[in-house]
């Protein structure tokens, strides 16, 4: 999204809201048209960086105005994430099974069926939640504010690369002491924490990146990007392990697996905590980058002027 320097703040998130809401409408036809799992992660993607969004349209608009919004990108994000957890597994059990035994490589294979079913199936109550009202409604109210969101007051009529600076500047702040607080004995809760900081601050500084020039802003994305590639590993391989043991409990309630594949499947669970333990090991070597003095001075010629 290309914006001019002169830019109004209200113009500014009116067209990043906008052209937000036509990339959810091109994934969500595509996934209906293919179920391929990438336009449901490029959905996911997108909202995520309108609730980013969030703290400044408040700011600008007041609470009252973009709570339904928001509320309503929230149940989204919510409405989408099961099947993407489902996606990501599916696509994550080929590299696992490579780690395995040649015999539970085999054995594994009842439990790929089982997730690939499954898969299809919450993809199928997805889309039917994706023909309800509730969504069609969503999509309406969100064409509605982005039509009118360079409303009349101060507020929309300052400075967007203003503004926008001293935002980011203090989501840097609040992202650089979640990070700067991860051990590697940290609990899943304080990694999920750090990394929704961290896609918070990422998704402002890539809506806004024409503002401030793409080779300072590049310089500034490429460590939180590689940051948010070991936090969202660590987390992919915390839901994966709970979904093991969940998938586990049920299917045997319903329709037993082989022995051998519980097995398997065992052998799998132990292979998710070697990985875990190894990315917890270098975890901070992989966010210094991000808190480091040189990276806050590069944060501070960006966005505290």
């Amino acid at each position: 999204m290309r914006l001019s320097k002169r830019a109004r703040v209200g113009d500014a998130f009116a067209r990043a809201l906008a052209e937000a809401r036509a990339t959810v409408r091109q994934n969500e036809r595509g996934l209906r048209r293919s179920r391929d799992p990438e336009y449901l992660h490029q959905l996911r993607v997108t909202i995520r960086g309108a609730r980013a969004l969030t703290k400044p349209l408040r700011d600008i608009y007041g609470r009252s105005r973009v709570a339904r919004l928001v509320d309503e990108w929230g149940w989204l994000a919510r409405l989408t994430g099961p099947t993407r957890d489902l996606d990501v597994l599916a696509e994550s059990l080929p590299r696992y099974a490579r780690e395995l035994s040649v015999e539970a490589r085999t054995d594994l294979q009842p439990f790929v069926r089982v997730v690939e079913a499954r898969r299809e199936a919450a993809l199928d109550e997805l889309l039917e939640h994706l023909d309800s009202v509730r969504y069609r409604e969503l999509l309406a109210d969100w064409k509605d504010f982005t039509n009118k969101g360079a409303l009349k007051g101060p507020a929309t009529r300052g400075s967007a690369k203003r503004r926008i600076r001293e935002w980011t500047w203090r989501r840097y702040r609040r992202t650089r002491a979640s990070l700067v607080r991860l051990r590697s004995a940290s609990s899943p809760e304080e990694l999920h924490r750090a990394r929704i900081e961290l896609k918070k601050l990422r998704y402002l500084v890539e809506f806004f990146r024409s503002l401030f020039g793409r080779g300072p802003t590049r310089r500034v994305l490429k460590p939180l990007k590689k940051a948010q590639d070991t936090l969202g590993h660590l987390n992919d391989l915390t839901v994966h392990r709970a979904l093991l043991r969940s998938m586990a409990r049920t299917v045997h309630d319903t329709s037993p697996l082989p022995p051998e594949t519980l097995l398997a499947m065992g052998e799998l669970s132990a292979l998710l905590d070697r990985e875990k333990t190894e990315a917890m090991r270098t975890l901070r070597a992989r966010v210094r980058p991000v808190i480091r003095r040189k990276a806050r001075r590069a944060y501070a010629e960006l966005y505290r002027r």
